[in-house]
């Protein structure tokens, strides 16, 4: 008998997850780049000046955040079944994280195009002045931002039980494992301390940006280049059930 390699093996899933973890990055990275020369903190004014002078341009962000959050939900469903060896139940508790996650940012990404609509000039809007609506397009890039972080709660859960997984695990090296437990802690950090204070996530950015950055990039280089081998799999498997015995 010939046996015959699915073209889904698990490294093929693995490293397809991979490639579309980094595309998440890059469509990310894009947005926060556009938003941080559009958005003028606390100038309503000058952010309406720039997002109508640059139209396209943020047009192009809001599709970037959507290819993103579509990105996430298959890199989503492809880590559960890489993941799936090291807990059944661990992998679906991740998987439900980070699809609420997804869900969330969807919706939040409403307000995100909102300006567009309040300040097209539309005969509907003439009722309100021009320096109200500036007003109300500012105030739905603030929704935005805090559709956002809600969002990165779950995702900070998200990557914490990935690092679960893995240090409970041969899957993968647990170094990986404690970088991406570290970087779902830093998420959290970062969430929770932007409610209580926005002024005290400002102050905590620096320290909680970098560990969520470097977690999630070890992994989605470790996918992108090695994959998983299904022996590793196995191991995992035997490891798993040895320490939960």
């Amino acid at each position: 008998m010939t046996n015959r390699t699915s073209p889904f093996n698990p490294r093929t899933k693995a490293r397809i997850a991979g490639a579309l973890y980094f595309l998440v990055f890059i469509s990310g990275i894009f947005t926060q780049v556009v938003h941080a020369i559009l958005i003028e903190k606390g100038d309503a004014g000058a952010t309406a000046a720039n997002l109508m002078h640059s139209q396209m341009l943020f047009r192009l962000a809001f599709a970037s955040d959507l290819v993103g959050v579509v990105g996430y939900v298959v890199v989503t469903v492809l880590l559960f079944d890489v993941f799936r060896p090291a807990g059944r139940t661990g992998s679906l508790r991740a998987m439900a994280f980070s699809l609420i996650g997804c869900a969330v940012l969807a919706a939040t990404f409403v307000f995100s195009l909102t300006p567009m609509f309040l300040l097209s000039g539309a005969p509907y809007l003439a009722p309100f002045r021009t320096d109200q609506l500036q007003a109300l397009a500012m105030g739905a890039l603030k929704l935005y931002a805090l559709g956002y972080t809600i969002g990165m709660v779950f995702f900070g859960l998200y990557c914490s039980s990935l690092g679960g997984l893995i240090l409970r695990s041969a899957i993968m090296p647990r170094l990986i494992g404690l970088a991406l437990a570290i970087a779902g802690i830093a998420d959290l950090i970062d969430s929770f301390s932007y409610f209580i204070s926005p002024s005290l996530s400002a102050m905590l950015s620096d320290y909680t940006a970098a560990p969520a950055f470097v977690g999630e990039g070890m992994l989605c280089v470790w996918l992108l280049v090695v994959g998983v081998d299904e022996p590793d799999r196995k191991s995992a498997i035997a490891d798993s059930q040895f320490l939960h015995a």
